[in-house]
């Protein structure tokens, strides 16, 4: 999956950061999320609510590459 992007370009390359941030940074197989959690500045934890196209994108490439 990771090798999925095409890093010759900005946007693969972007698009490379976000799968290895989200792999090596504790995204966990969970059914049915509908929020990130987000850790900011000052260890200040917000939850943001996941739209359901991103929901449904998530769950077609996670089904998609079997992860």
């Amino acid at each position: 999956m990771l090798e999925a992007p095409n890093t010759d370009t900005v946007k693969g390359l972007r698009d490379r950061v976000i799968l290895v941030v989200l792999l090596y940074h504790g995204l966990q197989e969970r059914r049915g999320i509908k929020h990130l959690r987000v850790h900011g500045k000052g260890s200040k934890i917000r939850l943001l609510h996941l739209h359901p196209v991103a929901a449904e994108h998530i769950s077609a490439a996670r089904s998609h590459y079997h992860c």
